[in-house]
């Protein structure tokens, strides 16, 4: 089991390593978001630049950009040169979820892409991130905290809690949608708030038909998970479902967990660079803060000396990130075979 060291006194809720790294995470979001807020105002009102040739419109977008190519270029690359890799069907699932990813993508820019007027592509990948971060929220639950756990009662409580809190992740991020239309009836929005509702309620009632042990025991055996949720739908409505917050604070979750599970470069046995990022500190903090200082620098170069014109613009403009994102989530459905 990772463990992490930390002084958590007066944190009570902190005392398990998942909150610690979750809140950690969400820290270094606020943080980065920070910084590109403040490089905002000075844009905006410092030196008045005009909007379409600033480099931050959105503060969290920024530090979202070059944060999250260098975590999903990484964990492909760790993915393919690990030993879930290793046989034939490991390959051919991953050219069939690359084929899927292929024709999501293709399936979003006929929909309108990023800039559709209705924003139905983007509420559909929003939709598909959610299940990639609420997955590895139960991923990184089990490798830290919940290894001790009775691993079938582990698995059932991990899925209840992954549709419980999905179903009021969706149904708040189609009432925001419909809210954009002044013409939407309330019959419509009360269809969708008795769903909001009745969708969860129906997950409890299938809980308590399926399970001897009662539900709030069994969540309060797994605190530490109930707590990250919790957390994600605070911050989902606080940010009102923003895209860019959600998606820079799970990269900043897989930063820390993937930090905490590398070592000192001294005693480890390297035979390839991959091995040196993906075990070392030092490899990994090179390959991902450096990759994302590079990105960083693309994005000055192409924003001020450019004015977002050049190609440039295909490796780091927002609206190529959904289709990163779209092939990312895809993938990440690679089954663990043995070879």
């Amino acid at each position: 089991m990772v463990s992490i060291s930390r002084d958590t006194r007066g944190l009570p809720f902190l005392s398990s390593d998942t909150a610690y790294q979750s809140s950690r995470a969400l820290l270094w979001t606020a943080l980065i978001t920070a910084f590109f807020a403040i490089w905002y105002a000075f844009d905006k009102w410092v030196i008045d630049i005009p909007t379409e040739f600033r480099l931050v419109r959105s503060p969290a977008q920024v530090g979202m950009i070059i944060m999250a190519i260098p975590h999903i270029i990484l964990a492909f690359v760790f993915m393919v040169t690990s030993q879930r890799m290793q046989g034939t069907r490991a390959w051919f699932w991953l050219s069939a979820l690359f084929v899927t990813g292929v024709g999501l993508c293709y399936a979003f820019q006929v929909g309108g892409g990023a800039y559709a007027d209705h924003r139905i592509p983007s509420l559909a990948v929003a939709a598909y991130f959610i299940v990639h971060h609420l997955r590895d929220e139960g991923s990184f639950y089990r490798i830290f905290d919940g290894r001790s756990s009775d691993a079938a009662e582990l698995d059932h409580f991990l899925k209840f809690a992954m549709r419980f809190t999905y179903s009021l992740v969706i149904g708040a991020l189609l009432a925001r949608y419909l809210l954009r239309y002044e013409n939407v009836g309330a019959l419509a929005m009360g269809t969708l708030l008795l769903a909001t509702v009745a969708v969860p309620l129906g997950f409890y009632l299938n809980w308590r038909s399926t399970s001897e042990a009662g539900l709030i025991k069994v969540a309060s055996r797994h605190r530490p998970i109930v707590i990250v949720h919790g957390l994600f739908l605070v911050v989902l409505f606080a940010s009102r479902g923003n895209l860019s917050v959600l998606i820079l604070w799970h990269v900043m979750e897989w930063f820390f967990f993937a930090l905490s599970t590398t070592k000192s470069n001294s005693g480890i046995s390297l035979r390839t660079p991959v091995q040196w990022m993906r075990k070392t500190r030092t490899g990994f903090l090179l390959a991902h803060v450096g990759f994302a200082v590079l990105l960083l620098g693309t994005m000055i170069v192409w924003t001020y000396a450019h004015g977002r014109v050049s190609s440039l613009g295909y490796a780091v403009d927002y609206q190529y990130l959904y289709f990163w994102t779209i092939m990312h989530v895809t993938l990440s459905f690679q089954p663990k075979l043995t070879p």
